[in-house]
């Protein structure tokens, strides 16, 4: 039986979210910078960008195994918004829970799985991997093996790599579900509208989402959906209705703005029209890794005796 064939380009902007900016051929407009501070814009199809090999691989396990991260969670998230988003732009929304749940987990995706997100959650994994106590040292002593090392510290610090970041990656997948978040989205008030043929287009970017929190009662989510059409979700009608009476170049110019600012590496138009105005603000006020707070508020699991057993008897076995 053929080995199944499975794809290491793992794209961070999805390859159909990014489709909605092509304009009757097969080309959008990348503007990054490639060489210092000046924007330069590319054409290249929506596969061809907001991309890294290799992103979510899970190093140190066969080649059958280590895709699953793309395989199992990305490519279903991304599969399911797909038809949600071809839904919102024939107008009609989410169609049910299940489409709302959808729609859901893609947002939320969409908050985590940068590689300066991934990369700062691994990197802040790894630092507090090495950092012992009592608790864990008494735990430690009881089932030590003769072989092992004195203390748990030591063990920790003797911890191969691959180990480490295997479950670093296992946090990561586990941080994707943002419980209170995905909650929280799922029960927003949620809209979308297509602006006028007059209004400038809608840019987009590696960090599509606008967003300063969900918690207070004026929180929206605002994300383009397409050069002419906006996703939008809030917490009270009242917060829509200030929304809605900005006239149509304001709001094109905020939300502009905002993924233009928070870009990282990143902005997507469907022209190279907007090139004066990404030059200007691409990457101004870039967002700030969700896990810079993972010291403060996320408890790192130590490795469990089974788990490291596994882990040593497939390593052994590649």
């Amino acid at each position: 039986m053929p080995t199944k064939q499975v794809s290491i380009r793992h794209h961070y902007v999805p390859v159909f979210y990014l489709k909605r900016w092509l304009l009757g051929g097969d080309r959008i407009v990348e503007f990054s910078r490639p060489y210092g501070d000046k924007v330069k814009p590319r054409r290249t199809h929506p596969s061809g960008t907001g991309y890294v090999d290799r992103l979510y691989e899970l190093r140190g396990l066969p080649p059958e195994l280590a895709q699953q991260v793309e395989e199992n969670i990305f490519r279903p998230v991304d599969t399911r918004a797909a038809d949600v988003l071809e839904d919102l732009h024939a107008g009609h929304g989410p169609r049910d829970a299940r489409d709302r749940m959808a729609w859901t987990q893609f947002l939320v995706s969409m908050l985590m799985r940068n590689p300066e997100e991934l990369r700062s959650m691994k990197d802040a994994y790894a630092r507090h991997w090495r950092l012992s106590n009592k608790k864990y040292e008494r735990k430690y002593q009881m089932q030590r093996r003769e072989s092992d090392p004195p203390t748990f510290a030591k063990y920790l610090a003797a911890t191969p790599e691959v180990i480490v970041e295997l479950q670093a990656m296992k946090a990561f997948v586990s941080s994707l579900s943002a419980e209170r978040t995905s909650k929280h989205i799922f029960r927003m008030k949620w809209g979308h509208f297509e602006m006028p043929f007059t209004a400038p287009a809608l840019l987009t970017s590696d960090r599509p989402l606008v967003t300063e929190g969900f918690a207070k009662e004026d929180s929206y989510l605002i994300v383009p959906i397409g050069p002419k059409r906006i996703f939008y979700a809030v917490n009270t009608h009242a917060t829509a209705d200030r929304l809605m009476m900005l006239t149509p170049n304001e709001l094109v110019q905020r939300v502009n703005l905002a993924v233009t600012a928070r870009a990282n590496k990143f902005v997507y138009g469907a022209t190279d029209h907007a090139i004066d105005f990404v030059q200007k603000h691409m990457s101004a006020d870039p967002a700030l890794p969700m896990s810079e707070k993972f010291g403060t508020n996320h408890k790192v699991r130590k490795v469990r005796r089974r788990d490291m057993e596994m882990i040593e008897k497939m390593l052994s076995e590649t």
